[in-house]
């Protein structure tokens, strides 16, 4: 079953991005795939950066307005949503100091480890990649 991958926020951003152009429509043939074996998992933290990236300005305008970004998030409630909790916060900042990753990097990984996820699709690696507890990281936009 596809709730067996975990998928990072940046993925997510491309799929409510239709400017992203290539990454835009990859997101959208990668996330229909895995819906349509089942779905995905994501996690309270992942909605959340979701929310802050669609709604926030860098020097360009939001993504999207307030309101349009929380009916994208609420798509996404009917995917295995795994809530954060503090033993994902411990194991976050335990793959930090000993690994080098950036905070919310290594809170997505303590999720999906935990949730049994076997694949976990990010932007964050340029290839492919398996950790030591079995872990498949991939880049669905690798080689666009």
């Amino acid at each position: 079953m596809s709730t067996l991958t975990y998928v990072d926020t940046n993925v997510l951003v491309y799929l409510s991005d239709p400017a992203s152009g290539r990454k835009h429509q990859r997101a959208r043939e990668v996330l229909s795939a895995e819906e349509a074996t089942g779905g995905f998992t994501i996690s309270t933290s992942t909605l959340s950066e979701l929310y802050r990236a669609l709604t926030r300005s860098k020097g360009r305008p939001a993504l999207l307005s307030p309101a349009d970004a929380e009916r994208t998030v609420r798509r996404f409630e009917r995917m295995n949503v795994a809530l954060v909790t503090v033993e994902d916060l411990n194991e976050a900042m335990r793959r930090t100091q000993a690994h080098g990753r950036s905070y919310f990097d290594a809170l997505h990984d303590a999720v999906a480890l935990r949730s049994g996820c076997k694949r976990f699709l990010t932007e964050d690696l340029p290839g492919s990649r398996k950790n030591a507890q079995g872990v498949v990281y991939e880049n669905p936009f690798a080689g666009l």
